[in-house]
């Protein structure tokens, strides 16, 4: 009898304490990418987590004017606050250069997209999602140098 109080009582402190609700929050996420000055149209843009970073990522869709709004990989708009790589993905409706049998994740050449972009984890791209989300300015150039993430916190 005292072992079932006990678990019930661990069970009340539990639910009263709102076990699971202390964690991170989904903050919003939008942004726009380019390469050379252009749009990245028809990309999939990733965002892997670095660190303490909760979360398995986030992703998006860009638009024709290279716009994107993030969702979570587990469902839910936007993105967990903390560091991540960024990194992009041919999107099944993005036309392709080349060889069609070319595995354009393998050779970004095919694709007509910098390879360098294509690897998440080698990618050369970091950005940190502050507490309240915001805007990223995804800056790609073709010989890498120069990119970056540029992040406007909301409310600023």
């Amino acid at each position: 009898m005292r072992r079932l109080t006990s678990l019930a009582l661990l069970a009340a402190g539990l639910a009263a304490g709102g076990c699971g609700d202390g964690g991170p929050k989904l903050v919003p996420v939008e942004g726009r990418g380019t390469l050379d000055g252009k749009p990245v149209k028809d990309m999939v843009i990733t965002f892997h987590p670095v660190g303490n970073t909760y979360g398995t990522g986030a992703h998006s869709l860009t638009d024709g004017d290279g716009k994107f709004t993030l969702s979570d990989s587990r469902g839910g708009a936007g993105a967990y606050p903390g560091e991540y790589k960024v990194g992009f993905y041919p999107s099944l409706g993005r036309k392709q250069e080349g060889d069609p049998n070319t595995d354009v994740v393998n050779d970004g050449s095919k694709s007509g997209f910098p390879r360098i972009y294509l690897d998440g984890d080698k990618s050369p791209l970091r950005v940190t999602v502050p507490e309240g989300g915001g805007t990223a300015e995804v800056v790609l150039t073709t010989s890498g140098k120069g990119a970056a993430v540029k992040f406007q916190p909301r409310g600023k």
